[in-house]
């Protein structure tokens, strides 16, 4: 049972980081700290954009990357986690039901909740809740984006 819910959580984890990787073409700052006083980063992007996180802790640079990967490609950011909780159809209409019907049908949400606390170590909960909180900086600091 817990490898399989190890392997859901990766499931979702790989979803989201993938979604994550496209880059956009926006224009974007080069430098820029972090706006919650919570976390020690800071985000440097060089003469082609690539974003460079030096945060103190795991959970900095989360949070950094976060927002960094907000930045960049809000849109399938927010793709990626419709798919992830199965909601795709809801937006984009019928043809993506199937997506959402296997995200039903394993139960993914029902096993990633009743894991997290037990098969998640608090490090590593708290570079998750870290890299939750940067793209809710994000949004928060873009509103009109979301």
């Amino acid at each position: 049972m817990k490898i399989y819910l190890r392997i859901c959580f990766s499931f979702l984890l790989i979803i989201l980081f993938s979604a994550c990787a496209h880059f956009s073409s926006k224009e974007i700052s080069t430098q820029s700290t972090s706006p919650a006083k919570k976390y020690d980063v800071i985000i440097y992007r060089d003469t082609w954009g690539v974003p460079h996180i030096f945060g103190k802790t795991d959970a900095d640079a989360a949070y950094g990357l976060a927002y960094a990967n907000a930045e960049d490609d809000l849109q399938n950011m927010q793709d990626a986690l419709l798919a992830a909780r199965g909601k795709l159809a809801s937006v984009y209409g019928k043809d993506q039901a199937p997506n959402d019907y296997m995200v039903h049908l394993f139960e993914i949400w029902r096993k990633v909740n009743n894991g997290y606390e037990t098969d998640l170590t608090p490090a590593t909960r708290k570079i998750c809740e870290a890299y939750a909180e940067g793209i809710n900086q994000y949004i928060l600091d873009h509103p009109g984006e979301a």
